[in-house]
């Protein structure tokens, strides 16, 4: 049983209890759990599968989290990346790992874009924009709430 599994059978036992507070705003079981779900749909609509490897850097986020457990969630493996890591540091774990998915920022990708374009397969993901050619989480993300039964 991983992480996210252990999430999912908290939020049906105690889905008004606070699991996380993250800068002063609290996230139920249930809340943690509905956002860890869209996380996995969005990483399963963009191609992650059992076993694929998503690496993520990105600095200390709730979306972190989400992103995390929501790629535990559909079987997929975590490569979580320092911040602090260079463009030389992250070449080689990106390639090493075969990560077919990287998770980052708009200004990060923008500096290691050159480094990013050479390594063939790899899709990206930002948080807070979309790159040329990759995904951005919030659009990502709203087009799965609209497809949501409510």
């Amino acid at each position: 049983m991983n992480v996210a599994q252990v999430l999912a059978s908290k939020a049906l036992a105690q889905p008004e209890k606070t699991a996380v507070i993250f800068e002063s705003k609290p996230y139920t079981y249930h809340s943690l759990f509905s956002e860890v779900q869209l996380a996995g749909a969005v990483l399963s609509k963009l191609g992650v599968k059992p076993g694929d490897r998503v690496a993520i850097q990105l600095p200390k986020s709730m979306n972190f989290i989400f992103l995390f457990l929501g790629n535990l969630s559909i079987g997929g493996t975590i490569l979580p990346l320092n911040t602090a890591y260079k463009a030389k540091e992250l070449a080689y774990f990106l390639k090493d790992s075969g990560s077919s998915l990287f998770v980052t920022t708009r200004e990060n990708h923008r500096s290691l874009k050159p480094m990013l374009d050479q390594i063939p397969g790899l899709n990206c993901l930002l948080v807070d924009g979309k790159p040329a050619g990759g995904f951005d989480l919030r659009e990502e993300t709203e087009k799965m709430q609209k497809q949501r039964p409510t």
